[in-house]
């Protein structure tokens, strides 16, 4: 999104980011890129990016060779630095990118009981 408003609006300052954009992801550094694709989704879930941007982020790194619990353990590390709010956004993100059926609690207290009819 910001690339093309930049394009129109500021082409050189559009040239200047496309081009640091592809020397950073380029696969000849350091971080292999399963490596490099989950870092980044770790980094967009913190900085509370736009959450399509996270899904197609996180697909990146699928795609890159990352497994959902590569994924899953990563966003767990997010907890202590971050919060549980952030923890909570990457995960539920990552449960609609993976499929991932969340747990439905089974509370026997008496408060979440139905209640019964008096006779």
């Amino acid at each position: 999104m910001s690339a093309k408003v930049l394009d129109q609006h500021d082409p050189d300052v559009g040239v200047a980011v496309s081009q640091l954009a592809s020397v950073i992801d380029r696969d000849s550094r350091g971080l292999d890129a399963r490596t490099r694709e989950i870092v980044m989704t770790i980094i967009l879930i913190c900085v509370k990016a736009e959450e399509g941007r996270i899904e197609a982020q996180m697909r990146r790194a699928l795609a890159a060779g990352a497994s959902e619990r590569d994924l899953l353990e990563a966003i767990e590390l997010i907890i202590t630095p971050a919060g549980l709010p952030i923890f909570d956004a990457g995960l539920t993100i990552w449960a609609r990118v993976t499929g991932a059926k969340p747990l439905m609690p089974e509370i026997d207290a008496p408060h979440s009981r139905t209640p019964t009819a008096r006779a």
